[in-house]
């Protein structure tokens, strides 16, 4: 079956002609910065048109901010902040740099000497004082993408705090200094705005991240990076594209089933859920085993999808999934496992029977507690690289890996590229939602999606329709019933 296309951006990757906005860690900016570098354009020049676009934002967005704080460190990011320091004083800016240092990267000390020769004040970190608590706004140029996490040095985490417990605004040259570029993490300055450079970095649009990089703001600074390969490639709402029109001809037998196994005593909801979204999303034939005290109640509620009790004479199906309300012990539980055949997608309760008892599967759908656990690991070690959790889980089961949370992750056993979904909030941290993706992902699979084109396809889908939910009814309140619909309106671009 021909791919549709829902993922126009996926298959022109394939053939080295991405149009997706490229995203960078540190080491592959790093290396573009370099191969940058011409008789026309230098390191330097780069950083002052940085400097200069964060000028711009400031000037821009904090018109009625009179008194500046610039935040310096030790490298070439403390360029950016000198050199916005010495031009904001030329428009009449009360502007102070804190300086970490004076031993600097080349460009970084030209801009230092500079800012000096204009009468900028220049003061040690460790004669700050209060200086924070009496200006209008803060630059945090201090770390950039320089930081590869681990410890902050004591003198940076004391400037870092001092500047979150400002009441003044900050904004953040390339990255919230004290965040890694390229794994993301936390306990970094908490930025009302983040002025990335050339092009995103990939640590600061997933998981706990986002609390500290506020806007993200990108400026190319007159570089073209679209042509460049990356590990990391991100999907956003302008990937998201209707499903094809139908062909006259079709039927329920040429649109895939789908068989859904879980629904526990006591936990019918799940399972009814996923097989709806699954019906929802496409699917020609769903069908679905839960337990019998849910049959009434799950037939009553929905007709169209084929209910069961029993794991007898299971129907041929393009593609299983199982989880959804199954529980981590019992008989029943186990009998399902033991019934699993064709492709599998496992999500919730199957990530425990996965660990359990191993067995070939086609993806996983686990947010950062399940992950946790398939790794033998904690939430805050997942957390902290998300990146590097999502491409061990795609190996270690090998399987497509979907790691759910703020900022999505997909990754495939067989290659190393990650793939970032930046759609969805925080409506869907309510129960019932990673139940609908579950559904969606086996639907597209059994459509004639391949399991990382299914994968992406489905968080896309799933995140614009809370996205879209948000906008319209704001962030509280969602069942994730509620959710199918505006999925459905996803895909057929209503």
């Amino acid at each position: 079956m021909p791919i549709s296309d829902i993922l126009v951006v996926l298959s022109i990757n394939r053939d080295g002609s991405a149009t997706s906005m490229q995203v960078f860690t540190a080491k592959e900016m790093q290396a573009f910065e370099q191969q940058l570098v011409s008789p026309t354009l230098s390191l330097h020049d780069l950083m002052c048109r940085a400097g200069q676009a964060l000028l711009d934002t400031a000037l821009d967005r904090y018109a009625d901010a009179t008194t500046w704080v610039v935040l310096c460190g030790t490298g070439n990011n403390a360029g950016d902040g000198y050199y916005l320091a010495r031009k904001a004083k030329k428009v009449g800016i009360q502007v102070t740099c804190v300086s970490m240092g004076d031993r600097l990267p080349q460009p970084a000390a030209i801009e230092r000497e500079l800012a000096q020769q204009c009468s900028v004040p220049i003061i040690d970190a460790a004669d700050m004082g209060e200086l924070l608590d009496h200006c209008d706004l803060i630059i945090d140029a201090l770390l950039g993408i320089g930081f590869q996490g681990g410890q902050l040095k004591p003198a940076y985490a004391n400037v870092i705090r001092s500047a979150n417990a400002s009441d003044a605004p900050i904004i953040s040259a390339d990255v919230p200094s004290g965040l890694d570029a390229t794994s993301g993490g936390s306990g970094a300055i908490v930025a009302n705005i983040t002025c990335s450079f050339i092009a995103a970095k990939r640590g600061t649009l997933t998981g706990a991240a986002l609390d500290y990089v506020g806007e993200l703001l990108v400026f190319d600074l007159g570089v073209a990076a679209d042509s460049q390969s990356t590990s990391t490639l991100l999907v956003t709402h302008s990937d998201c594209a209707p499903m094809p029109k139908r062909g006259a001809n079709e039927h329920k037998g040429t649109r895939g089933s789908v068989l859904l196994l879980g629904g526990n005593e006591r936990m019918g909801g799940a399972i009814m859920l996923a097989s709806e979204s699954a019906l929802a999303m496409g699917a020609g034939r769903v069908y679905g085993v839960t337990h019998e005290s849910h049959i009434q109640a799950a037939l009553t509620r929905s007709p169209e999808i084929m209910y069961r009790s029993s794991i007898k004479d299971l129907p041929k199906v393009d593609v299983m999934a199982v989880g959804p309300g199954m529980a981590r012990g019992g008989e029943w539980a186990r009998q399902l496992w033991q019934a699993l055949d064709y492709q599998v997608v496992v999500d919730a309760d199957g990530l425990y029977w996965l660990k359990q008892y191993p067995r070939e599967v086609a993806v996983i759908t686990p947010h950062p507690g399940e992950a946790a656990y398939l790794l033998d690991t904690t939430v805050d070690v997942i957390e902290a690289d998300r990146f590097a959790a999502v491409k061990q889980l795609a190996d270690r089961y090998r399987c497509v890996a979907i790691l759910k949370g703020a900022g999505t992750l997909v990754a495939n056993h067989l290659d190393d590229q990650i793939v970032l979904v930046r759609a969805g909030n925080a409506v869907l941290s309510v129960g019932g939602t990673g139940d609908i993706l579950c559904g969606a992902v086996a639907a597209l699979i059994a459509q004639g999606y391949d399991t990382i084109e299914a994968s992406v396809g489905a968080v896309l889908v799933h995140g614009v329709a809370a996205d879209r939910y948000a906008d319209e009814r704001g962030e509280h309140g969602l069942r994730a019933s509620n959710l199918i619909d505006y999925m459905v309106a996803v895909i057929n671009d209503r």
